[in-house]
């Protein structure tokens, strides 16, 4: 067998079909790269409250699932947060869970044709485990409800962040991310050799 030559050789090469045509595959995509930006911002989320640094966070965070970090947001905020920010914080962690639902779903779940007994036929779905089937034209919904719930989260870090509160940003924010060492503000002031954005 060789190699695929591309990516849509690679998907149509995987040992089970993927039932999804390419408009569904970027709903997909933008559904996944939504929830991973949700569940980064939980663990900012869990840094602030907590007032732990974010690189301990971070390293804290790779290696527990993102239903254990709601139920530790949960918990920090009935012990440490003011009475505002516990009640943002309830809010907050009902959102969370309900998008942590289609996330086990998407990322666990694997693509297949659901059979329908009562129908007597398939569809395309994602399955994962008991949870109601996820179908292509479940995803721009569940990205926009995680994106809505990134907002959610944006909100809850003003509260327990001023760092974040007083960014003068316009939304939705950029965020740059660095692998090396650099001068942030020298980078923003354009006086470094940079890739447009």
């Amino acid at each position: 067998m060789t190699a695929p030559n591309s990516a849509s050789e690679s998907v149509a090469s995987a040992e089970y079909e993927i039932p999804l045509t390419a408009e569904q595959f970027a709903d997909l995509g933008r559904a996944t790269a939504v929830i991973s930006q949700l569940d980064s911002m939980l663990t900012e989320a869990l840094s602030s409250a907590s007032q732990t640094p974010a690189w301990a966070a971070y390293i804290f965070a790779e290696r527990t699932t993102m239903s254990a970090k709601i139920g530790m947001l949960e918990q920090i905020a009935q012990k440490f947060l003011d009475a505002e920010a516990k009640r943002a914080a309830k809010t907050l962690v009902k959102t969370l869970y309900k998008v942590n639902d289609d996330r086990n779903t998407l990322f666990h779940g694997m693509w297949a044709y659901h059979l329908d007994p009562q129908k007597e036929r398939g569809f395309p779905a994602c399955i994962w485990q008991s949870k109601a089937p996820i179908r292509p034209a479940d995803l721009p919904d569940i990205a926009a409800r995680a994106a809505l719930a990134t907002r959610e989260v944006g909100n809850f870090l003003a509260l327990v962040n001023p760092g974040f509160r007083d960014t003068p940003w316009a939304k939705p924010r950029r965020l740059f991310i660095a692998t090396e060492n650099v001068d942030l503000g020298t980078f923003m002031s354009g006086k470094t050799k940079r890739a447009s954005i």
